[in-house]
């Protein structure tokens, strides 16, 4: 990914049309853009296709065909662009604890450094987590559109990203600032796309943030939450399945999904 031309139509993907100059505001214009334009989904694996984490193939189908992704892909794309415009960017690994049963570490997320801070960033969480940069600094709380963020240090250099649910702080996921090379992130994407104990292959799922809210699509199952109010539909067939993908994330598939759709 290396032609201007390939950035540009990343740039037009996200509805980015400012001077990516390497700093904070270019930074917080691209997460935010691409947060609420390119929607987090697993929807490749219940087409029987393998997910490839090479940065061709993810431009090829996250910008030219209009899809989605989820953790490896969103936030291999977007570490690819970072470094293509000159950000300093470090790809880490969280364990997610918004299940009861121990998770593995497993969520790919991304540090950046730029003008003298450190910030955590994640285009590619699928739920209510970041949707726009934030900095590693304890206890900073951050309003970001609908939901409102903090990170907490923990003890032996550990972070925790937290969202104010219902007046309750609750823990999203976990890291530390070990750094992943894109080879590290294989075993855990062949787990999450392959293995009969992964959410994602039990189930399939479609998600986006909105200014007011959050969309999620989880098998026949939409629900719209916009100003603490939510909206929900259910998909009878694979026909209307398919308008509900098409209305609110603006994907069209191409190939019939196997179950459980």
């Amino acid at each position: 990914m290396t032609e201007p031309r390939n950035l540009d139509a990343y740039f037009e993907r996200i509805h980015f049309k400012e001077s990516p100059d390497v700093c904070i505001e270019t930074l917080q214009s691209l997460h935010v853009g691409h947060c609420l334009n390119i929607p987090f989904e697993n929807l490749d694996i219940h087409l029987g296709h393998s997910i490839s984490l090479e940065p061709d193939h993810l431009f090829s189908k996250m910008v030219e065909q209009n899809r989605g992704g989820y953790c490896y892909e969103m936030n291999g794309l977007f570490a690819c662009v970072l470094k293509e415009l000159g950000f300093t960017v470090t790809g880490l690994m969280a364990r997610v604890l918004i299940h009861r049963k121990p998770e593995p570490r497993n969520h790919q997320v991304l540090c950046v450094h730029v003008e003298g801070r450190d910030w955590l960033v994640d285009v590619g969480h699928g739920g209510r987590g970041l949707v726009a940069p934030i900095p590693l600094e304890d206890r900073q709380i951050e309003k970001q559109f609908a939901d409102t963020l903090r990170l907490v240090a923990n003890p032996h250099g550990h972070w925790t990203l937290q969202t104010l649910i219902e007046d309750q702080w609750e823990t999203q996921y976990e890291f530390n600032l070990s750094p992943y090379q894109p080879i590290d992130y294989k075993p855990g994407n062949y787990y999450h796309s392959t293995s009969p104990e992964s959410l994602f292959t039990r189930i399939t799922l479609c998600t986006l943030p909105t200014t007011e809210g959050f969309i999620q699509l989880r098998n026949q199952h939409l629900t719209i939450t916009a100003n603490g109010k939510a909206v929900t539909e259910k998909a009878h067939s694979l026909e209307e399945y398919h308008q509900l993908l098409k209305k609110n994330f603006n994907i069209e598939l191409a190939g019939e999904l196997l179950p459980p759709w």
